[in-house]
Parts: C-alpha cells; sequence; structure tokens
C-alpha cells in the first residue's frame, strides 16, 4: 500500500464512523512530529491520570489520620503506577504486599474461609469499578490505595 494510502478504522474507542478516513501519510510522521506526538500523548496520559488520582481519593483518609499530601500521591512515581500497572501484575504486588497481615490474621483465627487478603484486594477493586475508574488505571491505583490508606508497605 503506498505511504500516501489512507485506511479505513475500524476502531471503536476513537469513535470514528465507519466511512470516515484517517491519514496516514509521510509528510505527517517526520522525525519532529513523532517526537512531538509522543511527547504529547505522555503528557495528556499523565494529565488523565492525574485526574483519575484526584477523584478516587477526593474521598480517602490517610491511614495516618488527615487528607493525604498532595505533593506525595501526585508524586512522579504514583503517577507512573497508574499508567503503567495492570489489574494481573498489581494484584500480585498487592498479595505480597498483604502477605504479613494474612500469617497474622492466620495466626490469631486459624484457619480461615476467605483470607484478609483477598477480602481487601476484592474490596478495592470493587470500590474502583463503582467509582468508574477505567480498567487501565485500576491496577496503579489499587497499589496506591493499599499504600495510603490502609498503610500497606507496597513496592512500586
Amino acid at each position: 500500500m503506498p505511504a500516501s494510502a489512507k485506511m479505513k478504522s475500524r476502531i471503536e474507542d476513537f469513535h470514528l464512523e465507519e466511512d470516515e478516513e484517517i491519514d496516514f501519510s509521510d509528510q505527517d510522521l517526520n522525525e519532529n512530529g513523532v517526537a512531538e506526538f509522543s511527547k504529547d500523548f505522555q503528557e495528556n496520559a499523565k494529565n488523565i491520570a492525574i485526574k483519575y488520582i484526584k477523584h478516587f481519593f477526593e474521598d480517602k483518609e490517610y491511614f495516618l489520620g488527615g487528607t493525604i499530601p498532595q505533593e506525595e500521591l501526585f508524586s512522579s512515581t504514583n503517577v507512573s503506577a497508574v499508567l503503567n500497572y495492570n489489574i494481573e501484575d498489581a494484584v500480585d504486588i498487592a498479595y505480597v504486599a498483604l502477605k504479613p497481615l494474612l500469617l497474622d490474621e492466620q495466626k490469631k483465627i486459624g484457619r480461615l474461609e476467605v483470607s484478609c487478603d483477598i477480602r481487601i484486594v476484592v474490596g478495592v477493586l470493587k470500590m474502583l469499578s463503582i467509582s468508574c475508574i477505567p480498567r487501565q488505571f485500576a491496577g496503579g491505583l489499587m497499589l496506591l490505595y493499599l499504600k495510603y490508606v490502609e498503610g500497606i508497605k507496597v513496592a512500586l
């Protein structure tokens, strides 16, 4: 297909009509254009992540009491976690971080029907769903919730 050819998009996420076309010509994708697009895309992604962090944590209290420090909540590490952790990887990290809590509960209570780590993770995922957090950001936000609201040491 020639570089100047136009392709029809079938991607519904972009809300294109079936007969609407996207121009993929080389003249628009020179090195500066790609770098600029990439920079703009990253900035937009960070702004969207910050929006969802703000939305989800607006009514949450810091595990030490009071509000969660904004400079800490919106740190580049946390924004990166929201952008980069999928739910599956975040759940694995959460279970590792919650293991000491699980072991303490097992010592106190004995055999558990549903362990505390599962209850906590499922509870946080339910809160994220109720808050209409997109799946793409749920993993990182779950880890931030464990860190700032539950007081769990989470390696981000």
